[in-house]
């Protein structure tokens, strides 16, 4: 009896627990939704009406604060300084002021004037309670800013944000801005303005709408309703507020998203909604045309043909350990001939809309199918989340977390105003699993992100405690965060990569060289090496100009980009070079006197290959960093082309050389981190490698950056991608085999090198100079520009830019 008596309490003690439990996690769910006020409805969008209604405006940081709008004076243009007084700042009441409601917070103000010019802009600010703003300004030249005629700041830089102290009732906001005028390095001057920075308002909306769209997901779990849901919220429908009761601004957000897709019936009809049953017919049709248009989409990006090479590969590549080949074979096969009838007949809205079904169960078997690639089997990827809000979609560029050219280095990357993190990808076969491994302190950049060989370990470049790039390391739990590189004045370090001998390449100002063709005016980078404390800092090149994106080759040498155009007009001469861990043993991997293609960035050697590549191909000038997907093979041949072994996507297809500065303009999809994938089940000979390869991507030019696997074959299949976020930098978090490791050939501290020259008759350089006409050899330096000096006439007139040094003879 006792026993019995025992036993009943242990379970009512256990059953107690579970009612705490689940009563503390509804009250945290409570807690959690307490500012969205959900309360499920009937429909999808009832309920995502009537959260978004009641969402609470504590999370709005300009509460109870309107602007009103924007005036400007005009141009004033002539020999003129920011501190020439002049009468829009004197309150002369024959200024005349223009309107601009078109201007909005945030968005960019164009200057037009040929040369020097002032220009003023002013703005009322109403506020319910006295109480402090920020003001965020960015800007082309310097400013001065006013708040009821006192200044704030004069000589304002770009990226300052503000303490607007306003007074209850109206408040007077002017802002003087200088412009020198075009610049071709800036041909179109702008200032930018608003009442607070603009990550922060999207980061508040985004985390409120994130879990809105969390909720509603759980409660409407149908794959319509899901479908829908992606839509809108790509359409960002619903990401913007609108004055209460108001069905309008909706309809019209609804006919704008298929502006040019429907008929004018839609934009009629959105016109006059004034009710939910006016707002329902407008979805209806906006709801059909993106169903259709989904439709046409997936016919265009995904080619049965294209597919079936895959699965076949598949097949005999790994035999049994691809499960499902076969039948996905036969599955595919069934679904096929509705699939060529749906393409055959997509010009025919009501003949195509009968298909739809057959057409999204072969997209669902072929992504299944290609997913089921052995490759994934590590089900985790390490990756840079970068939110952008609704700007997202249109990101290219510097504003992406890359240098704003591919002639500047980490250091044109502004450290602060980020809302990013390093953060795991997982369930790749699934709708995709987001989680945070790293977030930096505040809105500080992450960047460079690299996993040691044992996936103990990753390496990234942030901002250190002297606001300047750092590498730092965490364990493979996220925990043990530790900053590597030491705290040196006037110096940035980042892009690193772990080596197979313990040490750390990375890239670094310390030359404290300057970019030639600007006079110096921005820092270059070359390639250094450190052990894992951040000690032993040897420079192991020496360059003109920068080094940048290090990676490992499979025989342990060390891959990187160098780009230099010393005593050469030709600057496209950035060419894929390998050296030894040490330094030793520099030259060119292949494309040495080519002109395409211009860069070729985030090189990676391909798994189980003595020698092919894949990188990315981009311009000199125009869209940074990003590109054309291309693998290069230098056994096959090392100039232009002659070694390209495909594009991606290019199946079947040679690759053609061209030349033209802004490379990749205007071409789709832009590419950036390729990551080649391999099966290592035998670490010494790895199969499948160089056909599949995860890759940082953006499909055209409405569409977000996004994680993908792509083939040779051309699929492209999408992991993951996040409305409001790019995400970048793929890399699986899982081990890979050491590559050998080179031993160390130098002796740090000699003053003295040795050199072998087997044959100075060899190579273009003395074609038709007879043997033994050479008497003796001339050795010189280069003594290459600091920061801020040389030039294109710096030694002479359109001439060499850099001093040479004779050593001897």
């Amino acid at each position: 009896m006792r026993l019995n008596t025992l036993a009943r309490h242990r379970r009512l003690g256990i059953l107690m627990a579970v009612v705490i439990t689940s009563l503390a996690t509804a009250v945290g769910f409570l807690a959690q939704d307490r500012t969205l006020q959900y309360r499920k409805a009937a429909t999808w969008q009832a309920t995502m009406y009537a959260a978004r209604e009641r969402m609470h405006d504590s999370e709005d940081p300009l509460e109870g604060v309107t602007t009103g709008v924007w005036r400007s004076s005009g141009s004033y243009e002539g020999d003129y300084t920011l501190d020439t007084v002049l009468p829009p700042e004197k309150n002369d009441p024959s200024v005349r002021w223009i309107e601009h409601p078109e201007w909005r917070d945030a968005s960019r103000r164009m200057i037009y004037a040929s040369g020097v010019s002032i220009i003023y802009d002013r703005c009322s600010i109403h506020s319910e309670t006295a109480k402090t703003i920020s003001f965020h300004l960015g800007s082309h030249g310097p400013a001065v800013v006013w708040l009821n005629g006192n200044e704030l700041a004069r000589d304002v830089k770009s990226g300052t944000d503000l303490s607007l102290p306003l007074k209850k009732g109206e408040n007077d906001l002017l802002i003087k801005m200088y412009s020198a005028g075009p610049h071709p390095m800036n041909p179109d001057p702008r200032y930018s303005f608003s009442m607070v920075r603009p990550y922060e308002v999207e980061k508040r909306r985004n985390a409120l709408m994130d879990r809105l769209w969390a909720r509603l997901r759980a409660d409407f779990k149908d794959a319509r309703f899901l479908r829908e849901m992606r839509r809108e919220q790509r359409d960002a429908i619903w990401t913007e507020g609108w004055p209460s009761g108001d069905v309008s601004v909706l309809a019209a957000r609804y006919a704008a998203a298929v502006a040019g897709l429907a008929s004018s019936q839609i934009r009629t009809l959105a016109a006059k909604a004034r009710t939910q049953s006016d707002l329902a017919e407008v979805r209806a049709i906006y709801s059909r045309v993106r169903t259709l248009d989904e439709i046409r989409d997936i016919i265009r990006e995904v080619k049965p043909e294209k597919v079936q090479l895959a699965v076949d590969d598949l097949i005999r590549t790994f035999g049994a350990r691809y499960k499902k080949g076969v039948e996905y074979r036969r599955t595919l096969a069934a679904l096929e001939k509705a699939f060529f009838q749906a393409r055959a007949v997509q010009s025919d809205d009501a003949a195509l809309e009968r298909f739809g079904e057959q057409v999204r169960q072969y997209q669902a078997v072929s992504r299944a199918a290609l997913l089921a690639n052995p490759m994934l089997d590590f089900d985790k990827i390490l990756l840079v989340r970068r939110n952008y809000g609704r700007t997202a979609r249109t990101i290219i560029g510097g504003n992406l977390g890359v240098p704003f050219g591919n002639s500047w280095t980490n250091d044109a990357i502004p450290h602060t105003g980020w809302d990013n993190q390093i953060a795991i990808l997982s369930d790749l076969r699934g709708e995709g699993k987001l989680s945070t491994f790293y977030q930096p302190d505040g809105t500080k950049i992450v960047s460079d992100v690299d996993l040691d060989f044992d996936a103990s370990r990753v390496m990234f470049s942030s901002i250190g405690s002297s606001d300047r790039w750092r590498l730092f390391e965490v364990k493979a739990d996220g925990t043990g965060l530790r900053q590597i590189t030491p705290d040196v004045p006037d110096v940035d370090h980042f892009d690193s990569c772990y080596m197979p001998n313990g040490r750390i390449a990375f890239a670094a100002t310390s030359a404290l060289q300057g970019m030639p063709c600007i006079g110096g005016g921005a820092p270059m980078a070359q390639m250094f090496t450190c052990d894992n404390s951040g000690k032993d800092i040897r420079q192991i090149t020496f360059e003109q100009d920068s080094d940048w994106t290090p990676s490992v080759h499979n025989n342990g040498q060390l891959l990187y980009l160098r780009w230099e155009y010393t005593d050469t007009p030709h600057y496209f001469t950035r060419l894929l070079f390998h050296a030894n861990p040490d330094g030793t043993g520099q030259m060119e991997y292949f494309h040495s006197n080519s002109y395409f293609p211009n860069t070729y960035f985030y090189a990676r050697s391909i798994p189980g290959d003595s020698s092919a590549v894949v990188g990315i191909a981009s311009g000199h000038h125009g869209i940074p960093r990003s590109g054309r997907l291309i693998i290069f093979d230098p056994a096959r041949g090392r100039h232009e082309v002659d070694g390209a072994v495909q594009e991606i996507p290019g199946y079947g297809k040679k690759v053609e050389s061209f030349i033209k500065d802004p490379l990749i303009e205007g071409v789709w999809p832009q590419f950036l981190h390729p990551y080649p994938l391999a099966d290592y089940q035998d670490p010494e000979s790895p199969i499948g490698g160089g056909k599949y390869f995860l890759v940082a991507m953006k499909r055209d030019e409405g569409s977000l950056w996004g994680i993908y696997l792509v083939d040779i074959f051309d699929n492209i299949t999408l992991l993951k991608e996040v409305e409001g976020a790019a995400l970048l930098e793929p890399i699986p978090f899982h081990v890979v085999p050491r590559p050998p490791v080179i031993p160390d050939r130098t002796k740090p501290g000699d003053k003295e090198a040795t050199v072998y020259l087997s044959d100075i008759y060899s190579g273009p350089g003395l074609t038709g100079i007879p043997r033994g006409a050479v008497k003796s050899l001339r050795v010189f330096s280069y003594h290459f520009n600091y920061n801020f000096t040389g030039g294109h006439d710096s030694v002479g007139v359109q001439s060499g830019w850099d001093i040479k040094r004779i050593l001897g003879t």
